[in-house]
């Protein structure tokens, strides 16, 4: 899995109003995943806080 398409894959994930289920996840894939979910969390971090007056 590359790293693009796990950026989408996060970016639809947290669009939608749907709760994805994870299951049978391979072991490869899972760190990919976690690191790009933390990138995205990080970043709207950094939004709110600009947004804020941070």
């Amino acid at each position: 899995m590359s790293r693009s398409f796990t950026q989408e894959y996060v970016n639809q994930k947290i669009k939608t109003k749907k709760k994805i289920k994870e299951i049978n996840v391979p072991k490869e894939i899972l760190p990919m995943i976690k690191i790009v979910e933390k990138s995205f969390n990080h970043k709207k971090h950094v939004v709110n806080n600009k947004l804020n007056g941070i």
